[in-house]
């Protein structure tokens, strides 16, 4: 049998899912602080982190920004949320179409701090989200005096669910009648969650072979799973499905699938 690559692993960058909600509420300004003291700090928060399926996976974010010494009764100030997302290898990517994100808010004139708390529901697990907040200070004709920007720490929101692969190294060995060899494949979980009871097929000379069952799998096990079937046709092409009915939820389904060229040798004792 001659190796051929499997199907790569398709990975799909996380995307801002469009039923994800945002509510935000901004915060009454505290009374204007005793002299010498300040409002509020300049800062970015998160306050809150939830990646379990019990409780919601949730952020939650606060920004607080103080009034800009000696500004008159008739300043502002603003705050712009930026929702961002980094899946696994990948940069830090703004999250768009969140409601409240990515626009401009502003105080009342005259108010000594602002203090602006957001939640974001529906995050997807696999990845992790920040908010990146932008500040401003206004005159009170409208014009910026200062702008600022910080960042608040991430809300990881880790994939806890199985990932079954079919082993690249399946051995071929005769069988016990001349015209029916052994087909050895391996399965592995490699996803951070356990896998139920499943199913796997081979399929050679273009027929599939019965199912063959396997336990459940916890993170980081494998087991091997032997067919007795029909020797494979020089150059056709022999496939092995993991979890072929579909009984898994995984990380990546687009990896179940293991396909071999059939050698002319097809009774060695490891593929060609």
């Amino acid at each position: 049998m001659t190796l051929r690559a499997a199907l790569p692993t398709a990975f799909v960058l996380l995307a801002a899912a469009s039923s994800g909600l945002a509510e935000a509420a901004s915060t009454p300004a505290p009374k204007a602080p005793a002299k010498g003291a300040v409002a509020a700090p300049l800062s970015a928060k998160l306050t809150q982190c939830s990646a379990t399926d019990a409780l919601g996976h949730f952020a939650i974010f606060t920004a607080s920004m103080p009034a800009a010494p000696g500004a008159s009764p008739a300043a502002r100030m603003a705050m712009r949320f930026e929702l961002q997302q980094r899946s696994e290898g990948r940069d830090w990517l703004p999250v768009t179409g969140v409601p409240t994100f990515g626009t401009w808010e502003r105080t009342d004139p005259g108010k000594p701090a602002y203090i602006v708390t957001k939640r974001v529901n529906g995050l997807q697990v696999g990845g992790a989200y920040r908010a990146v907040v932008r500040y401003r200070w206004l005159a009170g004709n409208g014009k910026v005096v200062r702008m600022a920007q910080r960042q608040t720490a991430k809300c990881e929101q880790p994939d806890t669910r199985a990932d079954l692969l079919p082993a690249p190294d399946p051995s071929i060995v005769r069988g016990t009648r001349a015209d029916l060899v052994v087909y050895t494949l391996t399965v592995r979980n490699r996803g951070k969650g356990g896998a139920v009871g499943s199913a796997v097929v081979l399929e050679v000379n273009g027929t599939q072979q019965p199912a063959q069952r396997i336990d459940p799998l916890g993170p980081g096990q494998s087991v091997q799973v032997t067919f007795q079937a029909p020797r494979c046709v020089a150059g056709s092409v022999v496939r092995f499905q993991v979890d072929s009915a579909s009984e898994v939820t995984e990380i990546d389904e687009q990896n179940n699938l293991l396909e071999r060229r059939c050698a002319d040798k097809a009774a060695a004792r490891s593929p060609a």
